[in-house]
């Protein structure tokens, strides 16, 4: 008897036999009777399980040790590769098994029968050769390298990658795009099966895109040939870097301001954001990266790889005094802050109001004849724009016991910007006692103001 080497390891071959090794190295016999191929000479697909070598032997085992069979393939495997039979007991025995073959050419099968019992394995018998007569006509594929990108990214924003599909005989080829990030595989978005019809033998060349939406791993493309038979080609490794999406928010936005603030005041914001084709993501901040009030994540869409677009962000309040900065981040590409820009509010009181003077009329003839005097009051509002005004007098002096007394509110409406006067007749009782003061003009809406006071006096000599 022959002994061969075997590249199974006997340990694993241990595990998987039950029982315990016989004390012995006495071997029994387990002889090949026959060996049954499914289309030992066939044409046609050779990818796929269901294309496999199917092969079938009728073994004869004695004992004592366990019984397996082995084989070997001319031009794929120069040693005996070894399959585990599962009979035990003496007697006739059938095992079954598949060898994958998707290569055209005319090969010798070798089946043997060995035997193991806790030793080395032994070859028993006399092997059985079969000669195998394969014409694969599987179409296959291959892809072009891609070189790695860096650039703008967007949801359509792609790369061109070229294949070539041959077939070896006249046949229709069904097939389509595919990536992996590691196991498995799914179609590239955007397309669909494509099916190519050979009227001889020869080769086509396909085209297709890579995405380009988003940093991440590095992503094998290929082809996957549908039919007739499943044959993915080999496939290219490329890795996408996303570049920040360059943001002009500061010439696109009057940040500074100076003029009225209230609750009731706010200016818009405006950026210029250059990006990758398709959709981009993006989010008006502040310069710690927290969203603006009523800032969610919108999309831009740009109609061409570096296309510039304009994006409106929320308003800017402006109800007091303060300054601070407004940014734009990418949440797809997780980046810091850009485009960060300074603004600022300088408040400046929507109306003001004058008062001039306090202008007697009449005095000596009240003083005479006993009568009651007339003063006018000349005050005026300065407003920087049109809208409602309210606003009163208040006068200071001991008849008030030196506290401000405002006469009711008077309102009006501003339909530009301007002064307008808002004069006041004031009539004094009789009094030889006479009374000095002062008045000033008040203002609340829409802001509260103040004027400077203008003093008063008047009485009546003896």
């Amino acid at each position: 008897m022959k002994r061969v080497t075997t590249l199974l390891v006997l340990g694993l071959l241990a595990a998987l036999l039950p029982g315990t090794a016989h004390a012995d190295h006495e071997y029994g016999q387990a002889v090949v009777q026959s060996v049954q191929v499914d289309k030992p000479t066939y044409a046609g697909p050779c990818h796929g399980r269901e294309n496999d070598l199917k092969v079938t032997v009728q073994l004869t085992y004695t004992g004592p040790g366990w019984a397996y069979v082995s084989y070997t393939l001319s031009g794929i495997s120069d040693e005996y590769v070894h399959h585990v039979h599962q009979q035990e007991q003496n007697g006739p025995g059938t095992y079954e098994f598949r060898i994958p073959l998707t290569e055209s050419g005319t090969r010798q099968l070798k089946v043997v029968g060995l035997v193991w019992n806790g030793g080395e394995p032994v070859e028993t018998g006399t092997p059985v050769q079969v000669t195998i007569d394969r014409t694969c006509q599987d179409a296959k594929a291959t892809v072009e390298p891609v070189g790695d990108y860096t650039g703008l990214c967007g949801s359509e924003a792609t790369t061109p990658i070229k294949g070539v599909i041959t077939s070896p005989i006249a046949q229709t080829v069904r097939y389509q795009w595919y990536y992996a990030i590691t196991y498995g595989g799914s179609p590239v978005p955007g397309h669909e099966i494509q099916t190519l019809v050979f009227d001889s033998p020869g080769a086509r060349e396909v085209t297709g895109f890579l995405p380009r939406t988003s940093s991440g791993w590095p992503r094998r493309y290929y082809i996957n040939i549908i039919e007739p038979s499943p044959n993915p080609s080999q496939a290219v490794i490329t890795q996408t870097t996303c570049a920040t999406p360059p943001v002009d928010i500061a010439g696109a936005s009057q940040l500074n301001y100076d003029g009225p603030c209230g609750p009731d005041f706010s200016t818009p914001t405006r950026a210029m954001i250059t990006s990758g084709k398709g959709e981009t993501r993006y989010q008006w901040v502040d310069e710690n990266a927290t969203p603006l009030p009523g800032a969610g994540v919108q999309t831009v869409n740009i109609s061409e790889q570096g296309g510039t677009r304009y994006v409106d962000g929320p308003r800017l309040p402006r109800q007091r005094p303060g300054s601070g900065k407004v940014g734009i981040v990418f949440p797809d590409l997780r980046t810091d802050v850009i485009g960060l820009a300074s603004w600022s509010t300088t408040c400046r009181p929507l109306a003001t109001p004058n008062l001039t003077q306090v202008e007697f009329t009449g005095e000596e003839e009240s003083c005479e004849l006993r009568r009651p005097a007339t003063f006018t009051l000349k005050g005026s509002i300065t407003a920087l724009g049109p809208g409602p005004i309210r606003y009163a007098y208040a006068r200071k002096s001991a008849q008030t016991n030196n506290a401000w007394v405002r006469d009711p509110w008077t309102s009006l409406t501003l339909t530009s910007a301007g002064t307008v006067d808002v004069p006041k007749q004031w009539t004094v009782p009789f009094s030889r006692q006479g009374e000095q003061g002062y008045w000033r003009l008040e203002i609340d809406e829409p802001y509260t103001g103040v004027s400077g006071q203008a003093r008063y006096w008047f009485f009546c000599s003896n």
